[in-house]
């Protein structure tokens, strides 16, 4: 299976990321993105690079759900407030922080999973194969490079 996932056209790949990142931000919080982050786990896991992919999202949804959730429920928070340690604390502002966080991790999931397991030169052969200009095959495969 690992094989067979792996030697699949990386387009195809790509337009499956592609569809988990539409789909993570289509479908409403929490559904959509959970089922989107779990596929991409899936796929990562049928691949070998599930630790990785993992890591990778959790590197950015956790720092940023705790940057949303200090700046919305303690830095400029609204609605009911709660006392915390010396601090009030909008616990409404917690669970948006959350849905945004896990979007987030879903799309870096989906995206990563193609990075780690699509070589660049398949990637610009692939889109060379279908008439892309060069300089639109060099962003593409820069851009998830940098991921």
């Amino acid at each position: 299976m690992i094989a067979r996932l792996r030697s699949i056209n990386p387009l195809t790949a790509l337009a499956a990321a592609v569809l988990l990142v539409v789909g993570t931000y289509v479908v409403p919080a929490p559904l959509g993105p959970l089922a989107a982050l779990a596929l991409a786990i899936s796929l990562a896991a049928m691949t070998g690079v599930a630790l990785r992919v993992i890591i990778l999202a959790a590197a950015v949804a956790i720092p940023t759900w705790i940057f949303l959730a200090v700046m919305n429920a303690i830095v400029a928070p609204e609605g009911e407030m709660v006392r915390v340690a010396g601090f009030d604390v909008a616990p409404g502002a917690l669970a948006p922080a959350a849905w945004i966080s896990l979007r987030l991790g879903a799309a870096v999931a989906a995206l990563g999973w193609v990075v780690m397991t699509t070589p660049p030169q398949r990637l610009v052969r692939a889109l060379a194969r279908r008439g892309l200009p060069a300089w639109s095959q060099y962003l593409l495969a820069a851009s998830l490079a940098a991921v």
